[in-house]
């Protein structure tokens, strides 16, 4: 007699493909890091009285914008910095440069200096601090728009979504559901 055993044996790669995903795609730590920053605050954590770890937001220095500048220029790097735009695409030459790309971080450096400029009296924003928070957007920006050069990074999606399936049909003595009758 023979029986056949269908195994079915999945990975856990979709979900270790999902996780690697989100990692890639998600903004939302950077921006709340660049919102302290225009805050003056920052995240320690200490002990409570029971010994667990406690996270709070604590101010550092003084904010860099009032609410209204902070909320407007968090606005301005949120369109630049989010999942939807990073699967976009730059096209390069054969050594890796992107002319779009250089025009576009000029583009978004000159934005910038003109909304900083035209609103930092209303914002409360320091002239001497005018500089460091263009370098900082600018320092965010910059790097992370080139995962746009090339469509490397919707190439290197393929890989992270590739699901794994095995199908195995084994043989061995027993009743098969599938076999031709004997005998008749």
């Amino acid at each position: 007699m023979n029986e056949t055993n269908n195994l079915y044996s999945q990975d856990n790669s979709e979900f270790v493909n999902a996780s690697i995903m989100q990692l890639r795609l998600d903004s939302e730590k950077v921006l709340d890091r660049l919102r302290l920053f225009l805050e003056g605050m920052r995240y320690m954590t200490n002990l409570n009285d029971e010994g667990n770890q406690i996270t709070t937001k604590v101010e550092v220095t003084k904010p860099n914008a009032n609410i209204e500048g902070i909320n407007s220029l968090m606005s301005f790097l949120e369109t630049k910095i989010n999942p939807q735009v990073v699967q976009g695409f730059f096209p390069s030459d054969a050594r890796g440069n992107s002319e779009e790309y250089k025009l576009y971080i000029c583009a978004v450096h000159d934005d910038l200096i003109d909304t900083l400029w035209a609103n930092n009296k209303a914002w409360e924003v320091k002239d001497d601090d005018l500089g460091l928070i263009c370098d900082t957007f600018m320092g965010l920006i910059e790097p992370f728009m080139t995962r746009l050069i090339g469509d490397g990074e919707r190439k290197s999606y393929s890989q992270t979504m590739k699901v794994s399936e095995n199908n195995t049909t084994k043989e061995s003595g027993g009743f098969n559901l599938f076999s031709k009758p004997r005998g008749n």
